[in-house]
């Protein structure tokens, strides 16, 4: 499977918008990670009284109203912004493939009782579930704005690996494992889980730029990441104020976040015709 799943990642970075998403989201990894060391003063201030300044040599992405510059903080930012999403990523698909695993392979009422859940968790939007949750606390630390992102974000994960699996488990190589007398954890790990990889992987994708989205969003609105660590959609918060005379302050978040999620989202596509190419 190992190999299969080599070849199949190899056919979706054969297209070209694929590999051009792929090697943009590689800088802006690489964006996030290197230049807070190289230029580590985003939080100095430099000069309180000078106000925002736009783009030049010196600070190639303009200052703040604060005279943080931005370039550096752009870049710190983006290491928050995908690390929040990565982790809650992680987190969401780890538990709704868990859970989509266990009710496919189960079956019965434990099918039904999982999948009753998953379908009220899903006629609730999630913004409203994040706001609600999020509401409770006066600054939200960023180990808890991770898990509340992770635990909201794992039902429609869940129902597309149990329909994986539903359909995996009808194969006659399943049938062939149990009558050999694989239990239930080989069957699951051995052949089940490495033939729904690829909706896993579609699903993390999609996922990644759905948080990113959202840390935005709810940072924008305060209940986010709290201040004076920047994200990408604190950043445009604190612009916010001054759109008309710096725009610049939220110009690079923005393209940032853009950029982001449409490398994300194509890579996404990209891997579902890939793995499925009736999909394509």
């Amino acid at each position: 499977m190992t190999g299969s799943l080599a070849v199949t990642l190899r056919r979706a970075l054969s297209q070209s918008d694929a590999r051009v998403a792929a090697v943009t989201l590689a800088a802006l990894l690489t964006f996030a990670v290197v230049v807070p060391i190289v230029v580590p003063g985003w939080r100095e201030m430099p000069n309180l009284g000078a106000g925002a300044e736009p783009p030049s040599w010196a600070h190639p992405f303009g200052t703040d109203t604060l005279s943080r510059d931005l370039f550096a903080r752009v870049a710190y930012g983006g290491r928050i912004s995908l690390a929040i999403a990565g982790l809650a990523a992680l987190l969401s698909l780890s538990i709704g493939t868990g859970i989509g695993l266990m009710a496919g392979y189960a079956g019965g009422v434990v099918d039904t009782l999982l999948m009753r859940f998953v379908d009220a968790a899903l006629a609730v939007p999630r913004l409203f579930i994040l706001l609600l949750m999020l509401a409770a606390w006066d600054r939200v630390p960023l180990p808890a704005f991770i898990a509340v992102l992770g635990l909201t974000g794992w039902f429609g994960t869940s129902r597309l690996v149990r329909a994986e699996v539903l359909r995996v488990r009808a194969e006659p190589f399943v049938a062939a494992a149990k009558n050999l007398g694989a239990g239930a954890a080989r069957t699951i790990f051995r052949h089940l889980l490495p033939n729904v990889l690829g909706v896993v992987l579609v699903s993390a994708a999609l996922s990644i730029g759905e948080v990113i989205l959202l840390e935005a969003g709810l940072s924008f609105l305060g209940v986010g990441v709290q201040p004076p660590t920047p994200s990408w959609g604190a950043m445009v918060l604190d612009g916010r104020d001054a759109l008309t005379t710096t725009p610049w302050t939220i110009l690079f978040p923005g393209v940032a976040i853009l950029v982001t999620v449409l490398a994300v989202n194509v890579l996404a596509d990209a891997l579902r015709a890939a793995f499925d190419p009736r999909s394509a």
